[in-house]
């Protein structure tokens, strides 16, 4: 019983992982197709930035839905609805903030990531729509969150599978249709957040299960909870972006361009197994925290062993695909004649 509940609730979180991955390996394929391998540079050197925004929602989804979980098993449901409530304003918030900052300090962000003279117009483009979709991208990947800790993961995938699927329909039509560029593959990737944002805003006001929309009192307090609950998944998440970065600063000193075109298809395939575990972490955390707050705790000590036992299988897996398989998923992004000859350190 207990693994099957384990089942129900990490396979949807692992598929809305691995959809958060694809929103920039999708960008960077048909910019890589309809731009040229310039702008896939640029898209890999705003990724960062990308990842930097994510990061955001998740620390605070996973310290929130920690704290929800535990009062749900505790049948404090108006103070889980409370605190939900309240979570959304402040990322709300937040989001503006990060906007802002990111349209006053645009060019000196992008050049901190490593734009050049060339391609500084491609990762201001990029960089500075993305940020205008901030709102949506923190507050759909939190309430991708939530919707599992409600106990309805199925419409957590749901959801993440429309995102991902207006992302590729979008970014085909505005990049290999309009020749929007590395704007059109951006603005496709922010109108895909407030998909997703519209669904789970639906979900919790009209087919929610616990959780719902409510009056709250202001209680600053409880972020001493909150962030250090969340710090460990939202600096996992971050120090991705941060491997990305310190990467591309290298390569553009020792190798040049044509190094970062080669790393950006390294970086998306360890984005995504890295999302993968994140995907079993994030799905395992709402049960568990709900079996710790009724004081169940070998229930919980049983779903550790399950994570972690999956997390080796998986591990296996994706070391064997990538060893026997490696043309495939360099030729998503770079021609033949690239693939063969790809720089080597």
């Amino acid at each position: 019983m207990l693994l099957k509940k384990f089942f129900k609730f990490v396979i949807p979180s692992i598929v809305s992982m691995w959809i958060f991955a694809l929103y920039t390996m999708v960008d960077g394929m048909f910019v890589a197709w309809g731009v040229g391998e310039r702008a896939l540079a640029s898209v890999n050197l705003s990724m960062p930035y990308v990842i930097c925004i994510f990061s955001i929602g998740l620390l605070m989804a996973t310290g929130t839905s920690t704290l929800i979980s535990i009062a749900l098993g505790q049948k404090k449901e108006e103070e889980a609805s409370s605190l939900f409530t309240m979570n959304l304003v402040v990322l709300t918030i937040v989001s503006l903030v990060v906007t802002v900052l990111t349209f006053l300090f645009l060019e000196p962000l992008a050049v901190f990531l490593g734009a050049s003279p060339d391609n500084l117009e491609y990762v201001k483009s990029y960089v500075g729509t993305i940020g205008a979709f901030a709102v949506f991208f923190i507050l759909s990947y939190n309430m991708e969150a939530l919707v599992k800790t409600d106990g309805t993961p199925v419409v957590s995938t749901i959801g993440v599978m429309v995102c991902g699927l207006t992302n590729v329909i979008l970014d085909y039509v505005f990049v290999m249709v309009f020749h929007w560029g590395v704007w059109g593959a951006a603005f496709a990737t922010g109108l895909a957040q407030v998909a997703s944002t519209i669904i789970f805003f639906t979900y919790f006001t009209r087919f929610r299960k616990k959780l719902c929309f409510r009056r709250f009192k202001w209680n600053p307090g409880v972020y001493k909870k909150i962030i250090p609950l969340g710090l460990a998944n939202g600096f996992t998440e971050l120090s991705g972006g941060l491997v990305v970065f310190l990467f591309n600063q290298i390569i553009l000193r020792v190798i040049g361009e044509s190094g970062i075109v080669s790393y950006t298809v390294i970086s998306y395939i360890n984005t995504l197994v890295l999302n993968t575990m994140a995907g079993i972490a994030q799905g395992m955390q709402p049960v568990t925290s709900y079996h710790y707050g009724a004081r169940e705790f070998g229930q919980c000590r049983k779903l550790l062993k399950y994570s972690l036992l999956m997390e080796v299988i998986v591990s296996v897996v994706y070391v064997f695909v990538l060893e026997l398989f490696p043309q495939i998923f360099v030729g998503a992004f770079l021609d033949r004649g690239r693939v063969n000859c790809l720089p080597i350190p």
